[in-house]
């Protein structure tokens, strides 16, 4: 969707409007300086009215609106002989877009220097130095999937936890862009001496843009702009993300079915190493979508477009870097990892820290990461639950902190705890029996832990007529069959331990008739 500017200039009373576009902005004198601005603003785009005297500096006229279909208005109060008013779409900002990359999927410019050979990447300069976390930079490379990075190219297409990335890496919309489909315009950046607010900038737009593979049936439009700010100190910067239009999360090669669910799009900065900061709902399907796909309703409580962070304009985010750092932002630890004694129970304590520590309004959230039996956590919320552990083995837990305000912030962390002692519990074989054999049998179970805990077991039928297990309690009961038919018996097995291991295991007794 095309950024759609208007001006409207009045003079001594008289006005006239001029501009581009399908959503006419109209003007009417009410009073001898008064006037009634009016436009029609489409369903769920956001709109910005901004105010010049000399058509050079413009001034937000007040919060963003979100169309509804409906006429939008706005009192104006004529304090100068000569105002002038646009209409802006969306937080995107005119222009960073003088160098056009080819179409393409998942590499870096200039992409293709032999004709259709990917390759030779190639940074770009910034037009003036950062200092992004310690290091000092003038030039970025420019990557198609939604996000610029530092000191190499970035062409990884499937989104995960940006702390993992081991690359400096800004991403606004990171996931599986791709622009190969005629319906989709091409990635663009910066080629001059652009700013905002008089700051020297670099930016990069992607705007209307599609997904892998080669689809264009749903196009998103958002920006990234590195502002200078050597007025509050030497190569400190801005980053700034723009969000117009979201209305696809994941490419098709990421677990996507047309352009939702799977491993869905991220949007942060890391440092390469132990920081990261996200936008709360990176990762998590739906979450950044201008609609809620079961209703199709505005995405109001998570969408990119009506969220900001450090800007009254929704869609807006920005992060203010001071001295090598960004202000606002934190850093989670989830511990370290443990590897516990064969002995340990199966009550562990997970060991998750905050820096700054007195940093508020957070919220926390711990998850099983692991494919192992489900574990019993005390309190999913707070940093230091415990939590017990069905059986031994390697369990991977993630910490993720978040704001609470409209513009959250979020980080994860994961941690990893190994509990090498064994527990092996089996019932025994399968009996299959035949008239005439008894019907008194004799089942055959083991249960060991290297631990060195007692084990102490439990036997209970969970399927058939009723039998008679005359010792429930020994790894070997004597088991009466009530007559032919099939039986399933469980044998729990428990560790002498404070907080106990405890693990189950199955057997069956088929008994046919001839």
């Amino acid at each position: 969707m095309p950024v759609f500017r208007l001006a409207v200039f009045l003079l001594c009373g008289i006005s006239a409007a001029f501009g581009e576009g399908v959503n006419p902005l109209s003007i009417h004198q009410i009073a001898p300086d008064q006037f009634q601005l009016d436009w029609f603003a489409s369903y769920l785009r956001p709109y910005q009215l901004e105010a010049s005297p000399d058509l050079l500096g413009w001034v937000d006229m007040g919060s963003t609106v979100v169309g509804t279909g409906a006429t939008n208005g706005i009192l104006v109060q004529k304090t100068n002989d000569k105002m002038f008013f646009r209409l802006r779409e969306g937080a995107i900002r005119p222009g960073f877009d003088g160098t056009a990359m080819s179409r393409e999927d998942d590499h870096t410019y200039p992409q293709f220097a032999v004709p259709g050979v990917a390759g030779n990447a190639t940074s770009v300069p910034i037009g003036f130095q950062i200092n992004f976390f310690g290091n000092l930079y003038s030039e970025c490379y420019v990557n198609n999937n939604g996000n610029i990075s530092f000191e190499s190219e970035y062409g990884v297409y499937t989104p995960e936890s940006l702390k993992n990335l081991q690359s400096k890496v800004i991403a606004p919309f990171w996931a599986d862009v791709d622009t190969t489909n005629l319906a989709s315009n091409v990635t663009k950046f910066s080629s001059g001496n652009e700013t905002v607010d008089g700051h020297p900038s670099f930016g990069v737009t992607y705007k209307n843009v599609g997904y892998y593979s080669n689809k264009g049936d749903k196009l998103n439009s958002f920006q990234v702009i590195l502002i200078q700010r050597y007025d509050t100190g030497a190569n400190n910067f801005d980053i700034e993300f723009n969000y117009n239009r979201v209305t696809w999360e994941t490419g098709g090669y990421s677990g996507g079915s047309n352009g939702y669910g799977g491993k869905s799009a991220r949007a942060g900065v890391t440092n390469g190493g132990a920081f990261s900061a996200e936008i709360a709902g990176s990762g998590i399907p739906s979450s950044f979508l201008d609609t809620i796909l079961a209703t199709g309703a505005p995405n109001l409580g998570q969408g990119l477009i009506y969220k900001s962070y450090n800007s009254n304009i929704p869609g807006r985010f920005i992060f203010h870097n001071r001295d090598g750092s960004i202000e606002g932002t934190f850093t989670l630890n989830a511990g370290p990892d443990q590897a516990l004694t064969e002995n340990h129970s199966a009550d562990i304590q997970l060991n998750g820290s905050i820096n700054p520590s007195n940093y508020s309004g957070l919220g926390f959230k711990w998850i099983q990461k692991d494919t192992n039996p489900p574990v019993v956590f005390s309190n999913t919320t707070i940093l230091n639950p415990v939590v017990t552990i069905p059986t031994p083995g390697i369990y991977q837990f993630e910490l993720t902190a978040s704001g609470n305000g409209v513009a959250a912030l979020s980080a994860s962390d994961t941690v990893e705890i190994t509990h090498p002692a064994t527990f092996d519990v089996y019932a025994g074989d399968n009996l299959n029996l035949t008239a005439p054999e008894s019907l008194i049998q004799t089942l055959h179970g083991t249960a060991t832990f290297s631990g060195g805990a007692a084990v102490s077991v439990h036997w209970t039928q969970i399927y058939g007529d009723n039998a008679t297990i005359s010792n429930p309690n020994s790894l070997d009961p004597i088991v009466t069959l009530p007559g032919p038919g099939f039986y399933d018996f469980t044998m729990t097995a428990t560790t002498s331990h404070a907080s106990p291991f405890i693990q189950s295991s199955v057997t069956s007794i088929f008994y046919y008739t001839e």
